[in-house]
């Protein structure tokens, strides 16, 4: 079964926000982003202007995106602890 994404303009707006700070906060080119999502860099950059409304599966492969860079950081933070730090 396919099902087809249907944006209101407000949810466009909100998710192309979130894709940008993502974008942002951990330094990605439009490149990376497309690398990153299997999609063509032109598509990273229609999405971002709003001249286009991603199909369920780059959502979902946006939200895969996310949540590795989030446990990314999370193994991060664990890696970097260091035994007795805190206990200062």
């Amino acid at each position: 079964m396919v099902y087809k994404v249907r944006w209101t303009l407000d949810q466009q707006d909100r998710f192309i926000r979130r894709w940008l700070r993502f974008r942002e906060k951990y330094g990605l080119t439009q490149e990376q982003m497309a690398q990153g999502l299997g999609i063509h860099v032109n598509t990273v950059n229609r999405i971002e202007r709003g001249k286009f409304v991603p199909r369920e599966g780059v959502v979902l492969k946006f939200a895969e995106l996310e949540k590795k860079f989030k446990d990314g950081e999370r193994i991060a933070e664990t890696l970097a602890w260091v035994p007795g730090e805190d206990e200062i």
